[in-house]
């Protein structure tokens, strides 16, 4: 049996833990991202198609990630609305974690169209996601799961990741140890004004 009580901590004390909080001089080993993502190979999904597909970037590489993310936000966002605040967060997240994971989507069957809704395929893949943060934080590590408007240009995102027709960006995961050992406060409005119960 497992200590429910320990899960029950561990899902409600999870936070968001951006680059610009996480420490760059502290890798983390090879092992670990190994196991948060054969955790995230464990989410539940319609038919076992397994959509979720991972680009992990360390070291050196991270730059090469950094520079298509700005490839990326520039190709999507008109010449007159980019903010120079905005390229500089997208060059400095990638190296400030000690590791980034690109997160995609492939369809069931390796084509665009499939017996699974495509919706399906992405809920199956947030799972995944879900799965991979919960383990960084079971193992001290702060995650960030990053999208932004330009995550939903596909023609866009096709382009700087060189994608194939039934792959789909759904966002780059940080990883990294946090500078602040203290857990944020939490807050949630109480479960039971967002439930309904029907019973015989």
């Amino acid at each position: 049996m497992y200590d429910v009580d320990q899960i029950n901590q561990l899902l409600r004390t999870r936070r968001t833990v951006k680059p610009a909080e996480m420490d760059a001089e502290r890798p983390i080993p090879r092992a670990i991202i190994e196991t948060l993502l054969e955790n995230a190979n464990w989410a539940p999904n319609h038919g076992k198609t397994e959509p979720w597909r991972f680009r992990v970037f360390a070291g050196a590489a991270r730059e090469q990630l950094a520079e298509t993310l700005v490839d990326l936000y520039e190709q999507s966002t008109p010449a007159d609305q980019r903010r120079a605040d905005k390229i500089e967060k997208l060059t400095r997240n990638p190296v400030r974690a000690s590791h980034a994971i690109a997160v995609f989507r492939q369809r069931h069957g390796g084509a665009p169209a499939g017996k699974i809704p495509e919706l399906e395929e992405v809920e199956a893949v947030a799972c995944a996601v879900q799965n991979l943060q919960l383990s960084a934080h079971a193992h001290g590590i702060g995650a960030f799961w990053s999208t932004g408007p330009m995550t939903y240009d596909e023609a866009a995102t096709a382009r700087a990741f060189k994608l194939e027709p039934d792959w789909r960006y759904l966002g780059v995961v940080f990883l990294g140890y946090p500078n602040n050992a203290e857990p944020k406060p939490g807050a949630r409005k109480p479960v039971a004004d967002k439930t309904e119960w029907f019973e015989a």
